[in-house]
């Protein structure tokens, strides 16, 4: 059966159940999940990345000198054309033709000379799961006493760090997310506002940043000023981080006082694209945050999106990215954004109230950074309520038509019998069948789909209702729910596999994702079997497809559990840190985080820290930050931490004072000047005028004697030059022993900041050929030797 010339398909790439299916080619990245029904006919073990990325779109960023005459030839080549172009990215979001897949677009555009690259528009995925104990009233993840079971002091020691901060209303932390339910009680108060905006014109740009009336962030589903929550999760991730604390209502987040900036790019059924998350990144570090929350993730490496968190890099911005939620580990199989390998980029793993990781959570001993709370997490959420059951279409297959073509329908694909077969149905009516009379065929791909499409709106909720009767062999052969944006390509949106029983059993399938991600889609259903065990098949009856209003009606508290609900806990605690330390870098956030994490046996070769967040100690190292821990004679440092006063004071290391080149009240550099052994010494900080220690830490410097890495070169003859090279040599020169002889020295350099060091020296008379000798670098703190360093030859 053909449609327009074209023949009918389905392209996907099925995830099986125990091993591979792959049908006529690569479209989309796995299946929407199938419920959680546990009888016999249960749906397969649910993948919740459904799509890989949007059908018919993909992103091209053309080469600056590629002018816009160019842009256009090349498109009109394969009759796409230009959708929108990304802000000042110059990314482009172009619509394909039918005819074309992604991968052929995609291919089509990276051949071009002018083309800097293309790829597909990647879809993203919430990465929390269902809530799990209704009953659970306490914030463990903050404050662990036992009261859900777990254990004593499992949790990131939040009482602890508010003796330090509470936060500030200074940090903007970036929400990007479903939307944030700005009207929350909780939230309300530590709300960001676009000032320019708040206080112009309606309709106006005010203050010229692209988006008119962004008073309080922006929504790039729907492209406007109202990023309003109409799924739950964004709003729940805002909760975690900064809910209004010590105000007598509902709960406390990490931080107590903070800016959230929502930013929402994932549509109510928590899908979104890389072209309005890539849009929401530039959006967040142009408008002043300093954390960004990705509780999100999916796809595959999208070069824009990696573009756009380095543009984040650049700006001095975190990053906190969810790890997912499919128990994979992501040194093999990368997760984004969670996989990015930048140093502003920090992944986090899931742990529950024992400190162990979660069931569901990805690892990754690299990829992924450190644990967080994320089972069972109570956070606020905004409270939805769904208009009357509008119905779009139905079918019971009892109109008296016997073919398909009669009622709009068509069949194809490969083995394909699909047909309307009377005393099948409920009741012994008709009903809509894969292999009348027959069992179905291996490896079958067969489909049948109604002709007509349904115009789609966003913050609707679509699902498919039908009534079905099916013997499939359980996990390799399914009933697929199918969907298609032009009628001629289908998916997967959802799948069934094993027995009803020989009985009809009630059923729906969830298509909001479907009605988000297309201006159109159609509707129908397909026998995906391997080579393997042949059954009776399928059997439809009573279709209905229905639409609802989705409304964010009022405000509330639930618990969810995912990644999703322990990237906030980290990204709150970065804010904590930048309240008290606004000059923090964000690797020296990252590193930090991942420095005072608590060792835990469960995250061991699981996380690169192999600990779980401790906000107590990432705030407390934050208070004092040392550019440099260790050196020599010559060392140059910065401390940034606050209040040391405008008046030069004085630094101490142990018995010996440093010389101070700057003094402000967040930022002190110094020069270690005083010669002391091999060691470690307290480091301390008095103000001007006073005799006391600034006491906000224990800090601590090591004196290092010089270490030799290399000679070069590591054999010659007397009078030539040799170069050593190695770290803590010291800024003044020192001596040089080859085989204990005092060496000539040339050249002696220390970089100050790093502590890499290089001296060259000139090799003595009077030394025995074919003889290895130590080479020696002596300062005023130490010695360090190279054994049988150089040979005389």
């Amino acid at each position: 059966m053909v449609q327009g010339g074209e023949p009918m398909r389905i392209d996907l790439w099925f995830k099986p159940f125990f091993r591979t299916f792959l049908f006529i080619l690569i479209f989309f990245g796995s299946i929407l999940p199938a419920g959680t029904s546990t009888s016999v006919w249960a749906a397969m073990p649910y993948d919740p990345h459904p799509l890989l990325y949007v059908p018919g779109e993909a992103l091209v960023k053309f080469k600056p000198a590629v002018d816009r005459q160019a842009m256009e030839k090349l498109h009109e080549a394969i009759g796409a054309a230009t959708k929108k172009v990304i802000g000042k990215t110059g990314i482009a979001k172009v619509k394909l033709p039918d005819h074309l897949s992604v991968e052929e677009a995609v291919e089509h555009y990276n051949k071009s000379l002018g083309v800097e690259y293309a790829e597909p528009n990647y879809l993203y995925w919430a990465s929390s799961i269902f809530p799990s104990d209704p009953f659970f009233s306490e914030l463990w993840g903050l404050h662990n006493v036992g009261q859900t079971g777990g254990t004593i002091d499992a949790d990131i020691d939040a009482p602890e760090a508010w003796s330090i901060s509470t936060g500030s209303s200074s940090v903007v932390i970036a929400v990007i997310d479903t939307g944030v339910d700005t009207s929350h009680p909780d939230l309300l108060p530590n709300l960001w506002t676009n000032p320019s905006e708040s206080t112009g014109m309606s309709g106006i740009d005010d203050d010229g940043n692209g988006y008119v009336d962004d008073i309080h962030g922006w929504d790039f589903v729907d492209e406007d000023g109202d990023p309003s929550d109409y799924n739950g999760h964004g709003t729940h991730v805002a909760g975690t981080i900064a809910a209004k604390g010590d105000n007598g209502t509902g709960i406390t987040g990490v931080m107590w006082s903070a800016q959230i900036m929502p930013l929402r790019f994932l549509g109510a059924s928590g899908a979104g694209d890389t072209a309005a998350a890539v849009e929401a990144v530039y959006y967040a570090v142009d408008n002043g945050a300093k954390v960004i929350n990705a509780s999100w993730g999916g796809g595959g490496y999208s070069r824009a999106l990696y573009d756009a968190l380095a543009y984040a890099l650049g700006k001095d911005v975190l990053f906190v990215a969810a790890g997912g939620n499919e128990g994979n580990d992501n040194d093999l199989s990368p997760f984004y954004p969670c996989g990015y390998d930048l140093p502003n980029v920090i992944c986090v793993a899931a742990t529950d109230d024992r400190d162990e990781l979660a069931w569901f959570s990805n690892y990754g001993a690299r990829k992924v950074h450190l644990g967080a709370p994320g089972v069972s997490i109570f956070s606020s959420v905004s409270a939805l309520s769904y208009g009357p059951l509008e119905i779009l279409y139905s079918q019971d297959f009892d109109g008296g038509e016997t073919k398909l073509a009669e009622i709009g329908w068509a069949s194809g694909g490969t083995y394909s019998t699909w047909a309307i077969t009377p005393g099948t149905g409920m009741g012994g009516t008709r009903c809509l069948e894969d292999s009348p009379g027959a069992l179905y065929r291996d490896n079958t791909t067969s489909l049948a789909v109604y002709l007509s499409p349904f115009l789609s709106e966003k913050n609707k909720s679509y699902t498919l209702w039908y009534d079905w009767k099916g013997s499939l062999e359980y996990g390799y052969d399914v009933l697929a729910m199918l969907f298609s944006d032009n009628g001629i390509s289908f998916g997967v949106a959802d799948y069934r596999t094993g027995t009803t029983g020989g009985v009809f059993v009630s059923d729906y399938s969830d298509l909001t994702v479907v009605g988000e991600l297309m201006p159109q889609f159609y509707i129908g259903f397909g026998l995906l079997s391997d080579s393997t065990f042949v059954s009776d098949g399928v059997y439809i009856d009573n279709l209905l497809l229905t639409k609802q209003d989705i409304t964010p009606t009022g405000h509330g508290y639930e618990f969810l559990s995912g990644t999703s609900m322990a990237a906030p806990h980290v990204s709150g605690t970065a804010g904590l840190m930048l309240s008290v330390n606004p000059h923090l870098s964000p690797s020296t956030i990252k590193n930090i985080l991942m420095e005072t994490s608590d060792p835990k046996p469960s995250l061991a070769g699981k996380t690169a820290s192999g600990g779980r967040l401790n906000a107590f100690q990432a705030v407390r190292s934050a208070l004092l930050f040392l550019s440099l821990d260790e050196g020599t004679v010559g060392t140059e440092i910065s401390l940034i931490g606050s209040h040391f006063g405008t008046e030069r004071g004085k630094v101490w290391i142990g018995s010996g004072r440093a010389k101070v080149v700057q003094w402000a009240d967040d930022l002190i550099r110094f020069v270690i000047t005083k010669p002391q052994s091999p060691g470690t010494y307290p480091l301390r900080v008095v103000r001007k005028g006073e005799k006391a220690t600034y006491a906000v830490l224990d800090s601590f410097f090591t004196y290092r004697a010089p270490e030799i890495d290399t000679v070069f070169p590591s054999h010659g003859s007397t009078g030539m030059e040799v170069t050593v090279e190695g770290s803590f040599f010291g800024t003044k020169k020192g001596e040089v022993f080859l085989g204990g002889v005092p060496c000539k020295i040339k050249s002696w350099n220390m970089n100050p900041s790093s502590g890499v060091s290089q001296v060259t020296f000139v090799v003595p008379e009077g030394l025995s050929q074919g003889i290895y000798y130590d080479v020696t670098v002596k300062n005023k703190v130490g010695t360090g030797t190279k054994e049988n360093g150089f040979k005389i030859d």
